[in-house]
């Protein structure tokens, strides 16, 4: 019965943020259709994914799959939106290692999630190696302190 009443709740909060959002994207059926889904699969996490090779210096697997698989849906929500110059996705990094990504719309942050970061023993700096940043504006991120090996950066820019 628990089950039941959690999955009602989710169900109640997606349809609450879809038709909040809604009016971001293209109103042709497929754009309406391919955002709702990508929405609904990125609400409803489940790891499904192999993002094993992104955010390698992540201290718990679990929550750099959740966050690498956000930041990847995000990206497919802006090829459907009206105006995707509108979306962006801003990394920061705390002073204790925390990597934090905020979804904005416009200037208001929807949501945030962050992930603990190790640093990297042979550079000792935060390691950042294999991670995801397509699309991703940085803001704050000294490149002297963190280790950006390998890590995907299409389209992201940078302010120190």
């Amino acid at each position: 019965m628990f089950n039941l009443v959690k999955k009602t709740e989710n169900m109640n909060l997606f349809e609450a943020l879809w038709e909040t959002l809604r009016n971001l994207f293209r109103s042709d059926k497929h754009s309406q259709a391919a955002a709702r889904q990508i929405l609904k699969d990125a609400f409803y996490f489940h790891n499904s994914d192999d993002y094993s090779k992104y955010f390698t210096g992540a201290v718990d697997g679990d929550a750099r799959d959740k966050f690498t698989h956000w930041l990847i849906n995000f990206n497919k929500l802006k090829e459907h939106a009206i105006d995707p110059e509108n979306m962006a996705a801003k990394a920061s990094l705390s002073p204790k290692d925390t990597l934090r990504v905020s979804f904005f719309i416009g200037d208001e942050a929807i949501f945030t999630l962050e992930l603990q970061m190790k640093e990297n023993t042979r550079t000792g700096c935060i390691d950042l190696s294999n991670a995801y940043f397509n699309g991703v504006v940085i803001c704050g991120i000294d490149r002297l302190e963190v280790d950006l090996s390998n890590a995907e950066m299409n389209n992201s820019r940078w302010y120190d």
